[in-house]
């Protein structure tokens, strides 16, 4: 559980303890559990029933549901991408993979515009030859953005502390060597 969720918790039990006692308390709203009147009878255990009921559907939405993955915007075009992909430039263990992400989205835009400009040289735009070359390429600019879209789902998710965490973990050629010298069955140098 991360701290948001926890400050939202606290907030929630905190706001219905004061209602509680703003509405159970004899010197403000006095309404009494075990009074003369039937309606405040129902009216205080109604407000106790509907608390517990507000704690712990908020405990579960809070503690155990998970968090909705928003889903990337519709991306129609190059700067649609570049916009969506650049916002995750400044964070501190993608900045490489952004940056090569980003040339790499540039890098497609300009060989597909100059396979376009070398096909209309060659073909007539009206050939079938021409079609059949302007549709491979679509489809492969088709399959990369969408490749893009992927990576830009994963990133709405991304959790940097987490991310840092794991990449942190001990290297696996040093955990064997350490497991072989738990066992002393290292006849290799490894």
């Amino acid at each position: 559980m991360n701290g948001v969720r926890a400050i939202k918790l606290l907030g929630l039990i905190l706001g219905v303890v004061l209602l509680n006692i703003i509405v159970l308390s004899p010197g403000l709203l006095g309404v009494e559990i075990g009074g003369t009147s039937v309606f405040e009878i129902a009216l205080g255990v109604t407000l106790l029933f509907v608390s517990l009921l507000v704690v712990l559907y908020g405990s579960y939405i809070l503690l155990f549901k998970p968090s909705s993955i928003p889903a990337v915007k519709t991306l129609k075009s190059y700067e649609d991408y570049i916009a969506a992909l650049t916002q995750y430039k400044n964070v501190k263990v993608l900045k490489k993979d952004i940056a090569l992400a980003l040339d790499q989205i540039s890098r497609m835009e300009k060989k597909r515009s100059t396979l376009l400009d070398v096909l209309g040289q060659r073909f007539e735009s009206t050939e079938l030859s021409f079609k059949k070359f302007n549709a491979v390429s679509y489809e492969v600019a088709k399959l990369f953005y969408l490749n893009i879209r992927g990576i830009l789902n994963k990133l709405t998710v991304f959790d940097a502390s987490e991310f840092t965490l794991f990449s942190a973990s001990i290297d696996p050629r040093s955990s064997q060597i350490n497991w072989c010298k738990k066992r002393q069955l290292c006849t290799m140098n490894i």
